[in-house]
């Protein structure tokens, strides 16, 4: 039995006519008479009953349709699925991001999400430590992150996607107190920074723009990570420093943020990929990002 045979049968039980059903499939009223001859020999049971001027469906036969034509649907579901998964239409994208690229992130998955919405996507905030481990596991098809990241690591192709600008975040109760264009007013308040540990890039360029501006580091208070950063400034116990796309993903509403000038303090953000990923999704995605930022 194959799918050809099903197809018939259908035809031939909703138009109860051979010569009919030949036609609508292009073939002779002989062929699809000894189609449906070996498909009951192959079954064992009747499906039609044959007569000079009619044609009608044995018991057997209209239990069979409905089973037949569920047969079919399947079929076509199942042939449909795999063309939109070969063709990237379906399937499961796996993104990587760090903080300060959820902005950049946000727009691009809204405008894929219009174009491909049976696609899954999982999205995970990871520190830069977490990425660099993530890529030598090959973990992610996609790496929002800093360019300086994305290109220290061999295997991976990178587009350059924007810019943003270090800032420091600063607890609006010093507003008055504290001006961050003079360092020695900021000298009253902790420093609070991720450990070098969960990201090296950002915090090895904080410290370049502190020794830079004379901004004293002696205070600093090390965290695992940029929520506990933000507890911190929040808490008004600390001021912090990191590229003002954080404010994307971090309560701000005790914060004043203060952009810094200065060429040392321009951050690219980039995607990495590995280019002999296979996801037929990830190659759809990649296209997308080429459309924007190429």
């Amino acid at each position: 039995m194959d799918i050809k045979q099903l197809e018939y049968f259908v035809t031939i039980a909703q138009t109860l006519n051979f010569t009919q059903a030949a036609k609508a499939h292009y073939i002779t009223q002989p062929a699809i008479s000894h189609r449906i001859t070996d498909l009951e020999t192959e079954l064992g049971i009747q499906l039609f009953v044959r007569s000079k001027h009619r044609v009608f469906l044995t018991s057997a036969g209209e239990a069979f349709l409905n089973y037949a034509a569920s047969m079919l649907d399947t079929a076509d579901a199942a042939l449909n699925r795999a063309k939109n998964i070969a063709m990237g239409r379906e399937g499961h994208l796996r993104i990587s991001v760090v903080p300060t690229c959820s902005k950049t992130l946000t727009e691009i998955l809204i405008e894929f999400r219009k174009k491909y919405p049976d696609v899954d996507v999982q999205v995970d905030f990871s520190t830069g430590r977490e990425q660099i481990i993530a890529i030598n596991k090959d973990e992610y098809d996609f790496y929002f992150s800093f360019s300086s990241l994305i290109q220290a690591c061999e295997n991976l192709q990178c587009l350059e996607t924007d810019q943003d600008r270090f800032g420091i975040f600063l607890p609006k109760k010093y507003a008055n107190r504290v001006d961050p264009r003079n360092p020695s007013t900021l000298k009253e308040l902790n420093l609070a920074a991720e450990l070098r540990a969960a990201g090296p890039f950002l915090v090895d360029q904080m410290f370049s723009i502190c020794t830079a501006r004379d901004i004293d580091t002696s205070k600093i208070v090390g965290c695992r990570n940029h929520m506990s950063v933000f507890l911190l400034v929040n808490a008004e116990m600390a001021f912090t420093m990191f590229p003002l796309g954080m404010r994307d993903c971090v309560s701000t509403e005790r914060i004043i943020t203060y952009p810094l000038g200065g060429d040392d303090a321009l951050v690219t953000n980039a995607v990495g990929w590995n280019p002999s990923n296979s996801n037929n999704t990830a190659e759809v995605f990649m296209n997308l990002l080429f459309e924007k930022y190429k």
